[in-house]
């Protein structure tokens, strides 16, 4: 990964890099371990990130949540009064995993598919559960 920098926000700190997917952002009390490598990093700027970052197509996501899923959605999201965040498209099916964690907490207001992929996982996830095959098996 290719370093950019640190960045204190909403109470956290977080790490900006470069990796083969892309530009992520880590938090950093996350982080397990870090290691030194011999290979030349490319010099990244935090204006690299947001030039990268303009051209990515983002889409509205708005929930709805009860006292505990706002709770349970603290390290997924910065928190929001309004529970509106613009969100790169790119990113809505990891986005879909993580609020399946959070699971009846949750309600996903738009997009409608957001909405209709936890439907989706949340009815794999129950056709898991009520098959004895092993998995793997159809």
């Amino acid at each position: 990964m290719d370093p950019i920098g640190l960045s204190f926000e909403h109470n956290r700190w977080y790490f900006y890099g470069q990796t083969d997917r892309g530009f992520r952002q880590f938090r950093v009390d996350r982080v397990l371990g870090v290691s030194l490598h011999e290979l030349p990093a490319t010099d990244l700027t935090f204006s690299d990130l947001e030039k990268n970052m303009t051209h990515v197509p983002m889409t509205t996501v708005k929930l709805e949540l009860t006292s505990l899923g706002e709770r349970m959605l603290e390290g997924i999201l910065p928190p929001r009064r309004d529970r509106t965040w613009q969100i790169p498209i790119r990113e809505l099916t990891f986005l879909g995993r993580q609020l399946m964690r959070i699971g009846p907490e949750v309600r996903v207001i738009e997009p409608q598919d957001l909405r209709e992929q936890l439907i989706r996982q949340a009815e794999k996830m129950i056709a898991v559960q009520q098959s004895n095959k092993p998995f793997g098996q159809n």
